[in-house]
């Protein structure tokens, strides 16, 4: 087996999944470990669960070594315990651990950074997070909030939004700096199809988990009361809900709104599904910095926005009349009913949220 090359700058990144699986936080965590690779000579290490069971203990992937060092179904505890050890004794010589959550695992990772002098980084991916953690109501819950009060205060945060920082702030966190999601922007126009597409029909789509935070339900409600010529695809999954009802409420609407409705099988990477849109709709009650939106506007898609805070940030980031941001149901469905098309596919997304520019700034960051 051909040894690997030896990279002068060793970063050690934590997630409790890690792909396959296809969340942001996963998306986001591969693809700048793939762009510190290859353009900032970095080495990177991530260390994770197998969360599905039957993955490799350990693979390289995009040039960077995978560990999985437990199996989620044996519970966290032993990857806690696992990830401690490792941090202290394994990997002694890595001077920066980016762990990307404030979690229990965050506390391990600056836990284990503070007795090993290493630098710890930690990402704050979701609005209110720190609020929900550090004013819990529970007794179990309190000790929580203390290993976060813990964590906050002996790393560095990196949050994405302009509302992160009012919430570090809030919370009196002192170092934290802004780095948004980044998005493989070459990558992603490779496969940008220019198709003709009749302008009597918005085809919207809506990509990510099937649960309430997504606004699901509204936008179903919003979208049954829209012109019949609409069409909206979804895609996703209600895997990791099991307290959600979202599933009957999909089944409920789609016998309501019959082939107005599409239910795609998810797909990775999801090109094909973006090829199809003439529009793409984002209903969420609260995000951090929202992948697929910027993924969208990558496929040069207009896109209609709640009025969540991270949405807004990205309309006034990309000044274009082609994104609409909406307060209340009544404008929603006036929107999906008016939306701009587009025949001109070329991106939509600022320069600051191409991955190499962000990949610079975490370059700059772990260089501080």
């Amino acid at each position: 087996m051909k040894k690997e090359p030896r990279k002068k700058n060793k970063v050690l990144m934590v997630l409790n999944r890690y792909y396959p699986m296809i969340g942001g936080a996963e998306q986001q965590a591969r693809s700048l470990a793939r762009f510190l690779h290859l353009n900032f000579d970095y080495n990177i290490e991530v260390i994770t669960t197998d969360h599905k069971g039957d993955l490799k203990s350990s693979e390289i992937l995009d040039g960077s070594r995978v560990r999985r060092i437990t199996k989620s179904k044996n519970g966290m505890i032993f990857f806690y315990l696992k990830l401690f050890f490792l941090i202290i004794f394994k990997y002694r010589n890595t001077k920066i651990v980016h762990c990307h959550s404030i979690s229990v695992t965050s506390f391990i990772c600056s836990l284990a950074a503070k007795l090993t002098r290493k630098k710890c980084i930690l990402k704050l991916s979701i609005s209110g997070e720190i609020s929900n953690l550090l004013n819990p109501l529970r007794i179990q819950g309190k000790i929580k909030a203390m290993m976060i009060r813990y964590a906050l205060n002996n790393s560095t945060i990196v949050t994405l939004t302009q509302e992160g920082i009012t919430e570090l702030t809030e919370y009196n966190v002192r170092d934290h700096v802004l780095i948004p999601n980044g998005i493989d922007v070459n990558s992603l126009r490779n496969e940008v199809v220019n198709r003709v597409r009749p302008h009597d029909v918005r085809i919207y789509g809506f990509l990510g988990r099937f649960c309430e935070q997504k606004g699901i339900p509204e936008l179903l409600t919003a979208f049954e009361k829209s012109a019949s010529t609409t069409r909206l695809y979804l895609m996703g999954s209600s895997e990791h809900q099991p307290n959600s009802n979202i599933d009957k409420v999909i089944e409920e609407q789609s016998v309501r709104l019959g082939s107005r409705l599409h239910l795609m099988r998810s797909q990775n990477p999801p090109y094909t599904f973006y090829n199809q849109l003439s529009h793409f709709v984002s209903a969420s009650k609260y995000e951090g910095l929202p992948n697929v939106v910027l993924e969208a506007l990558t496929f040069g898609l207009p896109c209609l926005l709640s009025n969540i805070a991270p949405h807004i940030e990205i309309s006034n980031e990309c000044k274009s009349e082609f994104i609409k941001t909406y307060n209340n149901k009544e404008q929603l469905i006036e929107l999906l009913n008016s939306m701009p098309f587009r025949t001109d596919r070329t991106s939509l997304l600022p320069d600051k949220y191409n991955m190499h520019n962000v990949a610079k700034s975490y370059d700059k960051l772990y260089k501080r």
